[in-house]
C-alpha cells in the first residue's frame, strides 16, 4: 500500500519535515521514503539491494554487533555490518531479521559524471534533500569536485561542498538525494578540505579541530573556523558540509555489491605536497607499495601520470582516482636535475 508524504513523516517521527520541505519536495520524499530506515540510536540507510543491503555511514551506527531499524512503515529491522570501506567510512548493512524481499525498491545511485554535479558553483548550485537523524531538510551543492582527504584512512577523494539548513548539528551520516530521487552522497565529518599550498599532513590537525567545532576548515573559508552567512535558500539559515562526490559513492556501492563486498579505491601509496613551480612533491611512501617496489622516494617531483600533466596536488589526486587497480601506469618525476619515466603499478 502506498502511504502519503504526510503519512510517511508521521511514521518516520520527522518532526522538521512540514517546516523544511515543499510540495513538491515532500513528494520526492514520499517516493525515497520506502527504502531509507531509521536506525534506532543512530542515522539513517538506504537500501541498495532487494537481499536486504542497506548503505549508512560509520558516524549513524551504534557500537553494537547487531541493532534494530524502523523503515517508513513501522517495521522493524534487525541489521549488521557485513562490509566497510575505511577510505569513505561508508558501511554496508544486512538485515539479519524482519527483512522481505520486495518489500521496497533499492535506491537508485546517481550517475558517476553527472555533469550538473561536477560543475556545481556558488551561482549555479544543485538543489537537494537530506534524510538525517532527525528527518529530511534541504541542501544544496554548492561546489563539486574539489579534493580532500578521509580522515582515518589519509586518502585522497574528490567531493562536493555543501550548504545545508541548520535545523539541527546531527547531520553526519544524512543521506543525500537529487530532485529525482536518486542518492548523490553521504555527508560526512570525516573529510578536510585540502589547502593546495600545503601539505596533507600540515593540515589534518586545523582543518579536523574546525569542522569538529562546526565551522568551515580555513582552505575553504580563509578562517579560524567561521561559519557562512545565512543564504536565500530558507527558512533556515545555511552551514556547510562534505560530501564523496557521485563515482566514489557508486565506486563503493559497486564494491559492496560485489562478490567478497570489498571496494577498491586506486593508490599509488604517495602523499605529495604542492611546489610552487609546478608538479606534487612525494613527502611519504607506502610500504609495500607501487610506489615504493617502483623506486619513488621523498623528494621526488611528479610532472606527469599516465600522460596527464600534474601541476597541482589537485591534479595528482583527480589523475590517481581515474586509474585501475592493477594496472600498471607510467610516472613521470623529476629528480634532482634528471627527469625520468617510472612504470608503478596501481594498488588499492
Amino acid at each position: 500500500m502506498s502511504l502519503s508524504a504526510a503519512s510517511l513523516l508521521a511514521v518516520f517521527a520527522f518532526s522538521n519535515a512540514p517546516q523544511s520541505l515543499g510540495g513538491d519536495e515532500k513528494n520526492v520524499f514520499s517516493k525515497i521514503a520506502p527504502s531509507v530506515v531509521m536506525i534506532v540510536g543512530g542515522g539513517p540507510a538506504a537500501l541498495i539491494d532487494q537481499r536486504g543491503w542497506f548503505l549508512a555511514h560509520k558516524d549513524g551506527l551504534p557500537q553494537l554487533q547487531a541493532f534494530l531499524a524502523r523503515d517508513g512503515s513501522g517495521r522493524v529491522l534487525t541489521l549488521k555490518p557485513l562490509s566497510e570501506d575505511d577510505v569513505t567510512q561508508l558501511v554496508l548493512l544486512e538485515a539479519i531479521q524482519g527483512w522481505v524481499p520486495g518489500q521496497a525498491s533499492p535506491v537508485r545511485v546517481a550517475d558517476p559524471g553527472m555533469a550538473s554535479v561536477k560543475n556545481a558553483k556558488p551561482e549555479a548550485s544543485v538543489r537537494l534533500i537530506a534524510i538525517g537523524p532527525n528527518g529530511p531538510f534541504r541542501a544544496e551543492i554548492s561546489e563539486g569536485n574539489r579534493i580532500g582527504i578521509t580522515g582515518p584512512a589519509r586518502r585522497g577523494v574528490t567531493l562536493n561542498e555543501l550548504r545545508y539548513e541548520s535545523i539541527s548539528p546531527l547531520i553526519s551520516g544524512s543521506l543525500l538525494f537529487t530532485s529525482n530521487g536518486e542518492l548523490v552522497g553521504v555527508f560526512t565529518a570525516t573529510l578536510e578540505s585540502v589547502n593546495q599550498a600545503q601539505s596533507f599532513a600540515s593540515k589534518a590537525v586545523a582543518d579536523t579541530q574546525n569542522i569538529a567545532r562546526g565551522g568551515i576548515p580555513n582552505s575553504v573559508s580563509g578562517g579560524q573556523g567561521a561559519m557562512l552567512a545565512p543564504a536565500p535558500y530558507g527558512p533556515q539559515s545555511m552551514s556547510v558540509s562534505y560530501s564523496v562526490t557521485p563515482d566514489i559513492l557508486a565506486r563503493v556501492v559497486n564494491g559492496f555489491l560485489s562478490t567478497g563486498h570489498r571496494v577498491l579505491h586506486p593508490t599509488l601509496g604517495l602523499l605529495c605536497r604542492e611546489m610552487p613551480e609546478g608538479g606534487a612533491q612525494i613527502f611519504s611512501v607506502s610500504p609495500n607499495s607501487g610506489a615504493q617496489l617502483a623506486g619513488l622516494k621523498p623528494g621526488d617531483v611528479i610532472t606527469h601520470i599516465a600522460g596527464n600533466p600534474i601541476r597541482t596536488v589537485g591534479d595528482f589526486t583527480r589523475a590517481v582516482l581515474k586509474l585501475r587497480v592493477g594496472n600498471q601506469v607510467e610516472v613521470r618525476i623529476q629528480r634532482g636535475t634528471e627527469a625520468k619515466a617510472v612504470p608503478v603499478r596501481v594498488g588499492s
